[in-house]
């Protein structure tokens, strides 16, 4: 099979971005409850977003890394200040879209332990192949599959990866295979409906998963499933139309040469997106998959500043988290 062009240009799935309704209230839930911690603010001012389908738009909010090393994955937590977000998070794991992220966590008891501890319940009443599902603030899906059921002395996490549901597992695989050219490490089909706590609607679930990564490699995965059980029924088979819907948005990718790959994929506007102070200029070209999920490549030539207690500024960031300066 010819290796897709793109396969050479896309370097790492960089962030999730994730629409919330108070930025603040998202931010102190994330950094309660899984192992993102801010890294930036991001404060967009009015402009224009022809590829999101927003003729005039700001949001503000912060980019939260997991921490995990050398490619941190970052989550961008945005609160639209106009137009403001609408609609709700999908409410089942099933809904074809991204349905939810995972962390993957070292126990499950503790894990439960530590929500309940929050006040935080978990969408199903059983915990099922190690794994706990909550939602947050906005609705938004969570899991943590655990290493192990017993307790631990200690909880170590990572973001592990995103679920794009989607509605024909051939035609995606071929897109994310053969256009995106992500590398698939690994599957997961079970013959038959099984206990699961994958999250709110359904304790039995049946799917099609299978798990992609960039060339960089990383912990992250981009798991692309089908869910054969529960049915997919009329009011779960369409994603998010407008971008500011509440929900997990997009998947970020950083590419090399963004104008070499809008060549490649033969359509998109590429946009120059302001963050705000902190950041440099953002080269945006966003597209969707089959199912009409967003997507999004940015070149990867801009700083970030880490904030610091005491109010000065480190030196910049790059996008894997080095420091920019020699």
């Amino acid at each position: 099979m010819q290796r897709s062009p793109l396969a050479d240009r896309i370097n790492r799935i960089a962030y999730l971005v994730v629409n919330v309704s108070d930025a603040e209230r998202s931010r102190a839930f994330y950094e309660n409850l899984t192992p993102l911690r801010v890294l930036t603010s991001i404060d967009a001012p009015e402009q224009t977003f022809h590829s999101l389908g927003i003729a005039e738009g700001s949001f503000r909010g912060y980019a939260l890394d997991d921490r995990s090393g050398a490619l941190p994955m970052q989550v961008h937590l945005i609160e639209w200040t106009s137009p403001r977000p609408v609609g709700q998070a999908y409410p089942v794991f099933w809904h074809v879209g991204l349905a939810k992220m995972a962390f993957i966590t070292t126990s499950a008891r503790s894990k439960l332990q530590q929500l309940k501890g929050a006040g935080v319940e978990p969408s199903n009443h059983l915990i099922y192949r190690g794994y706990t599902s909550i939602q947050d603030p906005d609705g938004v899906i969570i899991s943590f599959p655990a290493q192990q059921i017993e307790e631990a002395t200690e909880i170590h996490e990572t973001l592990i990866h995103t679920n794009p549901s989607v509605r024909d597992i051939e035609r995606s695989m071929d897109f994310y295979s053969n256009v995106l050219g992500l590398h698939l490490a690994s599957e997961s089909v079970p013959p038959q409906p099984v206990e699961s706590s994958q999250g709110p609607g359904s304790v039995l679930s049946q799917w099609d998963s299978h798990l992609y990564t960039g060339r960089a490699g990383g912990p992250f995965h981009i798991d692309l499933s089908q869910f054969h059980h529960p049915a997919p029924t009329p009011d779960t088979l369409t994603p998010y139309e407008q971008a500011n819907n509440l929900g997990i948005a997009r998947i970020g990718f950083e590419v090399d040469d963004i104008e070499a790959c809008r060549a490649i994929l033969g359509a998109g506007e590429i946009e120059e997106w302001d963050y705000g102070p902190g950041w440099k200029p953002r080269r945006t070209l966003c597209f969707r998959d089959p199912d009409g999920i967003r997507l999004e490549l940015f070149e990867k030539d801009f700083t970030v500043q880490r904030h610091r207690s005491d109010g000065a500024n480190p030196p910049p960031l790059d996008p894997q988290g080095q420091s920019a300066t020699p």
